[in-house]
């Protein structure tokens, strides 16, 4: 698990991953329930459920993305361990501050796992990964348009340190 820990002022915050637990099923349905993810709160449990069964089932890893202790989204990784995908869904109500620490976790915690990670974002996230490659976590690799039936998908990846083979 990778943990951070940023102080601004007087308000400390912590942001982590972790690895992704059954019991975390029921979290989800709850954040569901709320109305913080993007599957429709009036969908039922067995409907919540296949969807969730459907996605877990399709990732290789699963992680939980957690601020001050609180989970504020879900990290789906899928790959072939040298190159990764990640799909990652934020609560509906986190702070841009809150997903960038996020992201800043992620990166830690691969970046002695995988060789590269590809991201492909929409341009309502092209500012945050923009943000990314300015502190050095991400290079922009180029764009796709109207990739994706929302627009443009922007393409970043990972900037990994050289390994002597």
């Amino acid at each position: 698990m990778t943990a951070i820990q940023y102080k601004t002022g007087n308000v400390s915050t912590k942001t982590s991953i972790r690895a992704f637990r059954s019991k975390d099923i029921e979290m989800l349905w709850r954040e569901c329930r709320r109305g913080r993810l993007a599957i429709s709160k009036n969908t039922g449990y067995g409907g919540f459920l296949e969807y969730f069964t459907f996605i877990l089932k399709k990732s290789r890893t699963h992680w939980i993305v957690e601020d001050n202790g609180m989970p504020i989204g879900i990290m789906l990784v899928n790959g072939d361990g040298w190159t990764i995908e990640p799909h990652v869904e934020f609560f509906n109500d986190i702070s841009n501050a809150a997903i960038y620490r996020g992201y800043i976790c992620f990166f830690d915690e691969i970046e002695n796992m995988t060789g590269v990670c590809v991201i492909k974002a929409l341009g309502i996230a092209k500012n945050l990964f923009d943000k990314l490659c300015s502190k050095g976590y991400l290079q922009y690799v180029g764009l796709i348009p109207d990739g994706d039936p929302e627009g443009d998908i922007y393409m970043y990846c990972t900037k990994q340190k050289r390994r002597d083979l």
